[in-house]
């Protein structure tokens, strides 16, 4: 191989690489910036909450107005994502009556708490900061 071609490939493989890494970063990214809608680089409770909604009313397929494991595992795989807990974990753990799925009400206090926790400065915001850590853990 001449220099110019072993240039271009070492050329290529940075640029690959650097465009994978942008990709991941991206994505965090984009779901950042879906959760801030007013862009001023912080989430607020209201911008969490409605966030939290979305996802719940993406996660109920038969619009019944609770969510399943099943129907958690099927939104999730459908963003080609998991969330390292088992559906069935997530929802034993939100399922505050014990039927077995969570309600609106029960996701959106489960939010809530989440919530509480990300803002670890107590501002009632999360900062990208303070979502990128809670994330980290």
């Amino acid at each position: 191989m001449n220099r110019f071609n072993t240039l271009s490939l070492r050329a290529f493989t940075v640029v690959g690489a650097m465009a994978l890494a942008g990709t991941a970063l991206a994505g965090n990214e984009n779901k950042w910036q879906k959760m801030d809608t007013n862009g001023d680089g912080m989430v607020s409770a209201q911008e969490h909450d409605s966030a939290a909604a979305m996802m719940f009313q993406e996660a109920d397929a038969d619009g019944d107005g609770s969510v399943t494991a099943a129907e958690m595992d099927a939104a999730h795989a459908a963003k080609g994502g998991s969330h390292g807990k088992s559906s069935a974990e997530m929802i034993q753990k939100m399922d505050t009556d014990g039927d077995g799925a969570v309600s609106a009400q029960e996701h959106a206090a489960a939010a809530q708490e989440k919530m509480a926790k990300h803002d670890t400065d107590g501002d009632g915001n999360i900062s990208q900061a303070e979502f990128e850590a809670k994330k980290d853990r």
